[in-house]
Formats: structure tokens, sequence, C-alpha cells
């Protein structure tokens, strides 16, 4: 498995790969070039949208709209149009947060975790939005950052990367509450902190390992480690399957300073299936 570089503009934090299956786009950001970007796969064309700030991910929603979580606020984008509609901002008056990942569970609630903008420090989170009403799920958090469920979603993964664990919590779809937390992986002193999480067709879940230049994949019934993929640079961000046949992990990366040549902070593919 050699991780095939598809994808590279000097950007330095690219993140949040999302497949978007019925039209083989693939979205990723670049969080701090501001940028929203749609790769198709098939033509290789990739389209831009600039945010208002840094951008923490993009999702579709159920209405063929990507959800975008910008600096001042979470919107629904028209990717045709380009319209923007507001739909919720959950720190109007601290300027020093932003939003890092997103993601959406079957009845349309929205799941956003935040974090210090620039400064690091416990007061971030997991949020949910559903019909306008926030709630906070999680809180105390430093570096809040992967956001993913089981399949049937009735378990809820999440990271605080500064603490290099990766728990799990019961996930009540009824009312979109979280109880039970608990630990299901912990990464050694000499090892990466986890970033990104993604669940597969098979329900093993996939863990960035930002520091740790590799990713790595995990058998959900016993939290054992059962393969692992080394990246050709060492800020490894987030990840997702993708492609016709969902054959490829695509795989975003970071270049966190000018000592770090290319490919760093290119986006990657492995083909896995």
């Amino acid at each position: 498995m050699k991780p095939e570089l598809v994808f590279y503009n000097g950007a330095k934090l690219l993140e949040a790969p999302y497949w978007d299956s019925k039209n083989s786009i693939l979205y990723f950001v670049a969080i701090r070039y501001n940028a929203v970007f749609a790769f198709n796969t098939e033509t290789l064309d990739v389209h831009t949208y600039k945010t208002e700030g840094p951008v923490g991910g993009a999702v579709v929603d159920c209405n063929g709209n990507l959800l975008v979580a910008e600096k001042h606020g979470i919107y629904t984008l028209n990717p045709d149009t380009k319209e923007k509609t507001f739909i919720a901002h959950l720190f109007k008056s601290d300027q020093d947060m932003r939003y890092n990942h997103l993601i959406c569970d079957s009845r349309g609630r929205i799941l956003v975790d935040v974090m210090g903008d620039k400064e690091r420090y416990p007061n971030g989170g997991l949020y949910s939005i559903d019909n306008g009403v926030v709630k906070n799920l999680i809180f105390g958090t430093t570096v809040a950052n992967g956001i993913a469920f089981s399949n049937n979603e009735k378990v809820l993964y999440f990271t605080d990367s500064v603490t290099k664990k990766v728990m799990a919590y019961d996930y009540d779809i009824e009312t979109g509450n979280i109880t039970n937390e608990r630990v299901v992986i912990e990464f050694g002193e000499q090892e990466g902190k986890p970033d990104g999480l993604y669940v597969d067709l098979d329900d093993m879940l996939w863990v960035t390992e930002w520091d740790g230049g590799k990713l790595s994949k995990w058998d959900t019934k016993t939290f054992e480690q059962v393969n692992e993929i080394q990246m050709p640079c060492r800020h490894v961000t987030a990840c997702c399957l993708g492609g016709k046949s969902m054959e490829y992990m695509y795989i975003t990366t970071a270049k966190i300073d000018d000592h770090e040549a290319a490919p760093a902070g290119g986006l990657f593919r492995i083909k896995v299936r």
C-alpha cells in the first residue's frame, strides 16, 4: 500500500476529506488557506470555494448542499450558485475560537467541534445543532479533533488530540445524547497524536496520526490494531474512503514549518479494497 500524491498546491494544512458518492466529488479543506476544494476524481478537475476565515470542514447535507464550518458560523453552500445560508454560530463573542470538524447523523443533526484558533487552551468541545437548537455534548477539550459514527450510529468516536486518546460514547439517535464515556485507544509517549477518525464499511476505525507519520486501522470489537500505513510526511490529519467502489482511502496532511518539504501538505490516496 503505497501512498499516491493526487493534489498539492502549497497549502500548509489540508483537512476533513469527505466523499460525495452521488457526484464522485471529494471535498476537503485548507484551514489556513480559507478554502474548500471540490476534487472530481473522474475528470481530475478541482473547484475552489473561498471562505470567510479559517474553515473547519465541509460535508453534503440531505438536499445536496454543502454544510461549511467557517470562522463566523456554519452555513449551507449551494455548489452551483455559491449562495450561502446561515445556520448557526456557537461563539459570536469569542473570536479566539474556530470550528475544526463537522459531521451529520441520519436525522440531520450537525455535530461540530471547536478549539482555540491560535492559542490552545481547554475550553473547546463538541456540540450538536438540531433544527437550530444547540447542545453541548463534550466540554473542556484543548484540540477537539476527529469525530466519527459507527455504521449503526450507536457509537460516537471522538478525540482531543493532546490527550493521545480516542474516546467512545454510546449515542442515542432519538435524542442526540451521549453516555458511557470510555477510552478505546491510547497512544504511547513515542507515538503520534490521534487526529482524524473514520469508520469504514466493515466498521473498522481508521486513525490518522499527527506527528506520527502514519494511518492506523483498528478492530472496533477488540480495539486491536490490524493495519498500519506509513505516510511520506509526519503530520497526517484526516482520511475517508472514496472512489466508484469505495476502493481508495484519501488522506490529508499538513506542513507545519519551512523545514518540511513537499509532499507534506498534500492530498494522497491509497488503494485499500
